[in-house]
């Protein structure tokens, strides 16, 4: 596999070969020892820096929604007084995340049977997204039924197109990415509701 990850520190380097294994291989069949040799440490150094497996997998769990967390509070510093925009841009960037970082989906999109570590570091990858949504439909008044169909509706148009960039029933170019846009700007607008 190589050394993909240059220099970074080892726990980084781990987490980032524990991603692509997740991606690969599942959550349920994490060995810390098949990723230990994939970096090029001893079997011994993923216990160096995590207690065990399920301490290893909240870590991987908890890279991604650090750095998802960073692009999405970018963005609302970007247009503080326009939750509109937040949410539109939020969501353009969450598609963007998705296609740069494929290998993170394998978390996001996971199901986690095992410790509740793991499902509460999971929910930590959206609250930022999923607060700026309900602060924005609860600004209108919109009743809870409303709101879920409204975050269902936002949340599909995003892991679709991700997935139909992914697998090249769409382009990933400017011209899409405005159709996403303006569909999006669709979505939020509380104008379809009435």
């Amino acid at each position: 596999m190589g050394q993909p990850f240059g220099t970074m520190d080892t726990r980084t380097r781990l987490i980032l070969y524990g991603l692509r294994y997740m991606a690969e291989n599942g959550t349920d069949n994490i060995s810390l020892r098949k990723i230990a040799a994939e970096c090029g440490v001893s079997c011994a150094a993923p216990y160096k820096h995590f207690e065990d497996k399920d301490d290893f997998i909240a870590a991987i769990i908890q890279y991604v929604a650090d750095k998802w967390t960073e692009i999405a509070n970018g963005i609302i510093n970007e247009y503080p007084d326009d939750m509109r925009k937040q949410l539109v841009e939020i969501s353009m960037a969450y598609i963007d995340f998705l296609v740069k970082y494929p290998y993170f989906r394998s978390v996001i999109m996971a199901g986690f049977e095992r410790k509740n570590d793991e499902i509460e570091a999971q929910k930590k990858i959206s609250p930022v997204s999923s607060g700026i949504i309900k602060e924005y439909i609860k600004k209108y008044n919109i009743d809870e039924k409303t709101c879920m169909e409204r975050m269902f509706l936002i949340r599909s148009m995003i892991y679709g197109a991700a997935l139909m960039i992914d697998n090249g029933q769409l382009e990933y170019n400017d011209a899409v990415k405005e159709m996403i846009r303006n569909l999006l700007d669709k979505a939020v607008s509380m104008e379809i509701c009435d």
